[in-house]
């Protein structure tokens, strides 16, 4: 796997650690959002990332 695959892979993960930081904290539903709209705009950055990087699949 390359390394900025990694990197985008990385960035997900620390953004699924926020929502459960939040989420830990009884932080309000506007961080929670927030932090949730983080992951799923960093999950479809890696899916175009893998898609346009990988197009015999």
């Amino acid at each position: 796997m390359l390394t900025t695959e990694k990197n985008r892979i990385k960035h997900a993960d620390g953004q699924l650690n926020g929502v459960l930081r939040v989420t830990d904290n009884n932080e309000s539903c506007i961080d929670i959002v927030t932090q949730l709209t983080a992951v799923r705009f960093s999950l479809d950055s890696l899916i175009v990332f893998f898609c346009a990087t990988n197009q015999e699949i």
